[in-house]
Formats: structure tokens, C-alpha cells, sequence
């Protein structure tokens, strides 16, 4: 079961429950958005390893330093929950989750916050220098759609 909360500053989330015969249970990645490190400890960390993220995506179309074409790969922007820690994710093109990335709303420069964007679980690292300084991290795979990750 999936349901709507909304937390003490505002935000809404999703919570994620099933029952089982011992009652219920929440998902509690998914509940508290952290994945292996949150958005900022990623951020501020910057792991060379394969590193689980609950993310906030949309598409975009920053090119730069080490991604520099569309040709190979596609563009994210990955926020936290509440959009205060920003990058950019970057899935190859030949990767096989390329294809569930494409219906994800398209950031819209100017746009009011909050506009919308789907929560996303991803599997990402920083492989270069010129990343790091960019704040581009490599996507590896879509660990799950929404934040649940099976």
C-alpha cells in the first residue's frame, strides 16, 4: 500500500506499508529518502563506488566537462525531497534503463520550485575529476521505480 504523508516542514512524501502476519511494516528507505547516503553526504562525499540514491529526477539538458553530447547519454537533474541539493546524472544512452527515463518531466529553467519531478532510485558514482568539480555523476542503473527499491 502506498499513501501520501505530509512531514512537519510542509513537504509530501510517500510512505510505503504492507501488512504481513506480524502487522505492519513501512519501507523505511523510501520513507526517509536516504538511499546508501543522502543527496548532500553524496554531494559532499563524492564516492568513486556504485552508491544508492532516493532522488527527485527530471530531464535536462546540461551538457558540459564530461558529458558534453546527447548522443551518448541522457541528462538528469537529481534533487533531494525538498530540491535544496542539486546535480546532474548522466545514463548512457546504450544503457537498458535509458527507455524508463524518457517519460520523466523536463526541468524548465525559471520555472517556480517545486515544478514537477518523479521520485527515482538510481545506482550513481563520480568516475572523473571534471565530474566532480561539475557535480555530473555517472548514472549506473535505475535501482527502482519510485523509491522503492525490491
Amino acid at each position: 500500500m502506498q499513501t501520501e504523508v505530509q512531514f512537519a516542514d510542509g513537504s509530501n512524501g510517500a510512505m510505503l506499508a504492507v501488512e504481513t502476519s506480524r502487522g505492519w511494516f513501512v519501507d523505511w528507505l523510501s520513507f526517509t529518502g536516504a538511499g546508501d547516503l543522502t543527496v548532500a553526504e553524496f554531494l559532499e562525499k563524492k564516492p568513486p563506488q556504485s552508491t544508492l540514491l532516493l532522488v527527485m529526477a527530471q530531464q535536462d539538458s546540461y551538457y558540459n566537462g564530461a558529458y558534453p553530447s546527447a548522443a551518448t547519454h541522457q541528462c538528469l537533474r537529481l534533487t533531494n525531497r525538498d530540491g535544496t541539493h542539486v546535480f546532474y546524472g548522466y545514463l548512457s544512452v546504450e544503457n537498458s534503463a535509458a527507455a524508463m527515463v524518457k517519460d520523466l518531466p523536463v526541468f524548465q529553467r525559471g520555472a517556480p520550485p517545486g515544478q514537477d519531478r518523479r521520485p527515482l532510485a538510481v545506482r550513481a558514482t563520480f568516475t572523473s575529476a571534471a565530474g566532480k568539480e561539475q557535480n555530473q555523476a555517472e548514472i549506473l542503473l535505475i535501482a527502482g521505480e519510485g523509491w522503492f527499491v525490491p
